[in-house]
């Protein structure tokens, strides 16, 4: 990916992780790779400090939201 500073197979490892070594926990991400947390159960959408969105991914990205258009706007 474009201006990741990780590479494919160490992005992998890290969500491998995450989702084996602390499942059943709450684990917050700060991510702008948004496909890294379409798995996730939840998401907050932030706008310089202010919530907009908070909801699971899945979710958001099937609505007409702002997230759905950041997401669109990098992915599609």
């Amino acid at each position: 990916m474009k201006g990741s500073s990780v590479d494919i197979e160490t992005d992998r490892v890290i969500h491998r992780l995450i989702n084996t070594e602390f499942k059943g926990c709450t684990v917050i991400a700060i991510t702008h790779k948004l496909d890294s947390i379409l798995d996730f159960d939840k998401v907050a959408l932030l706008d310089q400090g202010v919530l907009l969105e908070f909801d699971s991914p899945r979710r958001l990205i099937s609505e007409s939201s702002a997230f759905a258009t950041l997401y669109n706007s990098r992915y599609q």
